[in-house]
């Protein structure tokens, strides 16, 4: 146990520890997030930017793969009496040529798209969220200084 103290002593002084109470406050956390994206506007913007770039990345496969489901794509074949179906017959005749739209739709909805996990997902919608408080908290944040009843005070 003595040992496994004196590994631990180095890491007590420095700032991972600092950084691991952070996170476990959220108050804290969200203290050093505030002042981060007040006292570096284009960084915080720039990093909230590519948090939404990376979240809605991960995001569409899933929504994809949900809106053609629901247009009648399934992952076996389409759908009788759905919109695919009602598409399908008239303009293709029963027929689907390779390379088609309809035909990508179909391949896509049969697992031609790479769907993430679910906790996947969950860090997408999170940086997405994340991304968006930097970039519009930051707007939000000079609307506030540069309206009226501001520059009145």
């Amino acid at each position: 146990m003595a040992q496994t103290g004196a590994y631990l002593e180095p890491l007590c002084r420095g700032r991972l520890v600092t950084s691991l109470i952070l996170a476990a406050d959220p108050k804290a956390f969200g203290g050093s997030l505030t002042r981060f994206r007040t006292e570096h506007p284009r960084a915080a913007t720039a990093a909230g930017v590519g948090l939404i770039t990376v979240g809605v990345t991960i995001l569409v496969p899933p929504v994809l793969v949900s809106a053609l489901n629901l247009a009648g794509f399934s992952e076996t074949k389409i759908v009788g009496g759905s919109i695919a179906a009602a598409i399908w017959q008239p303009l293709y005749n029963g027929a689907v040529t390779v390379g088609s739209l309809f035909s990508m739709a179909q391949a896509a909805a049969a697992g031609g798209v790479a769907v993430p996990s679910v906790p996947v997902q969950a860090a997408g919608v999170g940086a997405t969220g994340l991304g968006s408080w930097l970039v519009l908290g930051r707007s939000r944040q000079a609307a506030e200084i540069a309206s009226p009843e501001k520059m009145i005070e």
